[in-house]
């Protein structure tokens, strides 16, 4: 049975929606079904009506906030505590390793955010460093993998 998968998209300057576009390639081997969303025209109540399985693509703004267009979401989720129980979700995050401290730190906010509605999630998490600006194929591919393996584990079963 083909499943369903949602892609929640924080970009701050496209990049995250070019990493979005080849991580749905990786992962359409289980979801033949892929909905991308914008995380900047999202609202929160439609999080819990996509579907089971979410994966956040971030990047990183400033010292480790989410990027501004999602700065909107962050609070309808903080403040109107949406039911995401029946959520797992994954997260793909995007920064810069030159700021140590902060380094891809939107990916911990997103875990506190969609675990505050009650989504689980289900790891491992990727960091990729866009100081460069390239993207790590490679790491991606090996992580959708490992993530969905990881999804097995954590009930595939619907």
């Amino acid at each position: 049975m083909q499943r369903r998968l949602s892609v929640l998209v924080a970009s701050s300057n496209g990049m995250a929606w070019r990493i979005c576009g080849f991580a749905c390639e990786f992962l359409r081997t289980e979801f033949a079904d892929i909905e991308m969303l914008d995380a900047g025209s999202t609202p929160a109540t439609a999080l819990a009506q996509r579907g089971r399985f979410l994966l956040v693509v971030s990047s990183t703004f400033g010292r480790g906030e989410l990027p501004r267009a999602a700065q909107p979401l962050q609070a309808s989720l903080r403040e109107r505590r949406v039911d995401l129980s029946g959520i797992v979700f994954g997260v793909v995050c995007l920064g810069d390793r030159s700021f140590r401290e902060t380094f891809c730190g939107a990916a911990a906010r997103w875990k506190e955010l969609l675990g505050f509605g009650g989504a689980r999630f289900a790891g491992p998490e990727l960091k990729l460093d866009m100081c460069e600006r390239r993207i790590e194929l490679p790491r991606l591919h090996a992580w959708s993998r490992a993530w969905l393996a990881s999804l097995g584990r954590t009930s595939l079963a619907e």
